[in-house]
């Protein structure tokens, strides 16, 4: 797409919004509404550009999601429903995006299957009543106390430090119920 036609296809219909605010009487054509309005605009376009990044920011973090039916398939080719049944035991785990599309991330599977190490962290975090996002994130989010890795890198190092990680998110889940 061209950038004038991408201006045309943005701004027309604001504008054409705009116009029949003002032939309702419904906006003033003052020097002060015109820069209310731009404000108005201008903080919009910024806040849409900032979530738009955000999410991008939160995908890179945690990597690739596949499809329902690339996870049943690799999986074994399970049902649907199986794979549901996985879902409700928080034995897997599953991103909704704001569309309600499924995703699943790739770091939970490994030889085909979910990998035990990692589902038991997932297991421990959603049964503690953190959501599928905060899960996701916390298992992939570089911390200090990994030394810079996630606790998915880390974990993955020796059974001492998959034991750690385990602890932390105990801790974690008893200190975010302790505020409810």
């Amino acid at each position: 797409m061209e950038k004038n036609e991408f201006l045309n296809r943005t701004l027309g219909p604001a504008q054409e919004l705009i116009e029949s605010l003002i032939a309702d009487g419904t906006i003033d054509m003052t020097e002060s509404q015109a820069h209310n309005l731009s404000s108005a605009i201008k903080l919009a376009i910024q806040q849409h550009v900032k979530t738009h990044q955000e999410s991008k920011n939160l995908l890179s973090t945690i990597g690739d999601l596949y499809t329902t039916a690339a996870v049943c398939k690799y999986l074994g080719n399970i049902t649907r429903q199986a794979l549901n049944d996985r879902i409700n035991k928080k034995t897997i785990l599953r991103l909704k995006d704001g569309k309600g599309r499924n995703g699943y991330p790739g770091f939970q599977f490994a030889n085909g299957a979910v990998d035990p190490s990692v589902q038991k962290i997932i297991q421990t975090l959603l049964n503690g009543g953190f959501d599928e996002w905060h899960t996701a994130l916390w298992i992939t989010n570089p911390s200090l106390m990994y030394d810079g890795l996630s606790a998915l890198e880390y974990m993955k190092k020796s059974e001492e430090h998959f034991e750690e990680v385990l602890d932390h998110a105990l801790a974690d889940v008893n200190t975010s119920n302790d505020y409810r």
